[in-house]
Parts: structure tokens; sequence; C-alpha cells
């Protein structure tokens, strides 16, 4: 009852103050805007569904906060005010430097090691100017077991859902030809409640997530490979923050090797599916699937990224041009003969209506026509503010 009443009331003052947890629920869904947006401007059409997945995500947080928040409040895992204040503090300086550091085991790793160095130095000593000399106070142990636990959660929403919402998009591969691939992201806005040295409870709002492409593969098994990396992370850090509650030297060795495991870890799942052979790239004969609109007739026939359309009615088709000429000659029920993943043949048919979107809702992947495509990089933030102030100030000038 203790805990219950605990969590009840950090969940009680998150709501008369929810500000931090209001814009990171935007920010999510900003998030799938975007995507939508950029699916409209390749495609014509959404593949994925923002106001679905939006709140999918904002429940599942909301599960997964409550779970949360009773194992710390059972575990009796302690933070301190500041340390809410620091570890904000830094998660936004990180995201000004680039936006896939904004994590909470990078802001984690940083702040332990903060807090090592300026207790080692006021022990020395020295003395700490201003608000740096909170850093003393900053339980760094907890905020790694944070860290890790968060990640623990993280890795197993990523495993079973992480595929979902995964947008089409065509990319320029290694060798400069432009593919097919799917940009995998979620994001899950988890509201947790800690408790502080005093005994009272603290709200503590945590945005975990992860992005990624599926080039190689399709999006569940690139998922899960991230999944699986994210997992082992969350377990490693775990155990380095438990390990240094016996060997408190063992704090800053932890932080550091937190940090650069979280970058190894990504950048080595990332370099796997990037170095990969292209999945979705045109076959010999016919037209590989990239992705399927949810609803249409195509969807209802089963029909899956990946597979390959032979043939509608008695046209062969090798590219989108040829899928609509060959519905055109058969405008009432098409049949089609499709290629799985294992190179088997089965026959699938549909009626049409007037209603049913373009191709029956067969996104294809790019054939040698296709000469657009999108550019996928990291954005940091001072450098895209640095170039928005150039611009701004030539348009000034003239």
């Amino acid at each position: 009852m203790t805990l219950f009443w605990q969590a009840v009331e950090g969940y009680g003052a998150l709501a008369r103050s929810p500000w931090i947890y209001v814009a990171a629920v935007l920010f999510v869904w900003l998030q799938y805007r975007r995507i939508q947006s950029v699916e409209r401007a390749f495609f014509g059409v959404r593949v994925t569904s923002v106001v679905r997945e939006w709140l999918v995500s904002l429940l599942v947080s909301l599960l997964v906060g409550a779970a949360l928040t009773v194992g710390m409040l059972a575990m009796g895992v302690v933070v301190g005010r500041y340390d809410v204040l620091w570890m904000w503090g830094v998660l936004f300086v990180l995201l000004a430097v680039d936006v896939r550091y904004a994590c909470v085991g990078y802001a984690a790793s940083v702040l332990a090691l903060a807090h090592v160095i300026a207790a080692v130095y006021a022990a020395a000593g020295g003395e700490l100017w201003g608000p740096l000399a909170t850093l003393v106070t900053v339980h760094g142990r907890s905020l790694l077991f944070l860290a890790g636990v968060l990640h623990v959660a993280e890795g197993a929403l990523i495993w079973f859902a992480g595929h979902r919402a995964a947008s089409p998009m065509f990319i320029r591969s290694r060798r400069g030809q432009v593919v097919g691939a799917y940009v995998l992201q979620k994001l899950w806005p988890v509201p947790l409640v800690l408790l502080t040295a005093a005994g009272s409870p603290l709200p503590f709002p945590a945005l975990i997530g992860f992005n990624g492409l599926a080039i190689g593969s399709l999006p569940r098994a690139a998922s899960r490979r991230t999944a699986a990396a994210v997992l082992l992370y969350g377990a490693l850090v775990t155990a380095l923050a438990l390990v240094s509650l016996w060997r408190p030297w063992v704090l800053a060795a932890s932080a550091v090797l937190a940090f650069a495991a979280h970058a190894g870890l990504y950048w080595f799942a990332d370099k796997l599916e990037r170095d990969a052979s292209p999945l979705f790239v045109r076959p010999a004969r016919g037209v590989r699937i990239l992705a399927v609109i949810p609803g249409s007739p195509a969807d209802a026939v089963g029909l899956r990224p990946g597979e390959v359309v032979r043939r509608i009615g008695s046209t062969p088709v090798n590219s989108p041009y040829d899928i609509h000429f060959a519905i055109d000659q058969n405008p009432a029920y098409v049949k089609m003969e499709v290629l799985d993943e294992r190179g088997e043949a089965r026959f699938v048919g549909t009626p049409i209506y007037h209603r049913d979107p373009h191709q029956l809702g067969i996104v294809a992947v790019p054939d040698s026509r296709a000469d657009e495509y999108a550019e996928v990089y990291n954005i940091r933030v001072m450098r895209w503010l640095w170039r928005w102030w150039q611009v701004r100030r030539q348009a000034l000038a003239r």
C-alpha cells in the first residue's frame, strides 16, 4: 500500500506540472506526422496511420511507466531533485550536438562521470562554482541503473513492436543505385516516478525509442536485431551499476564503458544493415512489393513486402506501369500470380471497386527510371541552426 500511495503521489505531482511530459508526447506526435508527410511526398498516399500509432505508443508508455515505477519504488532506487534537472540539462546539450545522442544512456553516463570528477575534486579541497557544486550530490549509480533498466524495457518494446509503423522509402545505396528501404522509428514517452533521498516521490518523464533502416532485410528482422543489441546494452549497464555499489571506483569506468558500448552497439547494428545486399530491388522478372497500404485490396488478399507479382490476369508485369495497364484490362476482377520470399508461386484474386487505391494498394520498389530518393542522415541541431541563420541573414541582406 505504501508503494501504491507513493506512486499515486508522484503521478499527482506529474499531473500538476505536466509540461515536460506533454512536450515529449507532442514530440512523438510530430515525428509520426513527419513520417506520414514524407510518405505522401514519395507515394502520394499514407502508409502509416499517425493517430493509431501515436495512441498505441502512448498507451504502451503509460503501462510500461507504471510497471517500472512499481519496480523502482520496490527496489528503493533513490535520486535527488538536482539529478532530474541535471539529466534534462545534459539531454538538451546532447540534443544540440546530435539528435542520436539525446538518450538516457548517454546522459546518465556523462552525468555519472561528472559526479565522480566533482566528488574527487571536492574531496581534494577544490571549490566548485555555483550549480556545479550540486554535482557532488548526484546519485550517479542510481542514474546508471535507471538507464540500464530503461534500455532493457526499450529492447523488449523494440522486439515486439519495433517493426510497426515501418515507413517505406527510396534511398541511394552504397553503389549509387536507388533502392527501396524502410525507415524504422518508434518512440515511447514513459512517465516514471522515483524516490528522493527525503523519501518523497519525484516524477521523471523519460523518452525512449530507436531509429534505423531496413535495407537488406524485412522490418521485423532488422528491428529484432536492434532489439537484441539494446537488450544486451541494458543488461550490461544494469550489471555495471550494481557492481559499482561494492566498488565505488568502478563507477567512473562503468560510465565510460556504458557510453562507448551504446555508441558501438548501435553503430554495429546499423553497419550490418547498410552493408547488406539490398532486398527491395527490381527482380529480373515481375514487380517486387516494397509496401502494402493498410486496408487496400492488396492487403486484404495477403500480399506482403518482399513478395513479387509476376502476372495480373494474362498480362506479365515488370514495372508499376504494367500493373496499372493490367488492371485497366481487368477493371472488375483481377487474378494475380505472386512469388513469396521462398520463390513459391500462389494465385490470389480480388474484385476492384472505384474507391480502391491506385494499383490495388501496392507500393513497388523503384525501377530503372526512379531518380528521386531520400537522404538519410543524422540531425546536428547546432549545425542546422547555424545554416538557418546564414540563410536568414542573406535573405535580410537582400
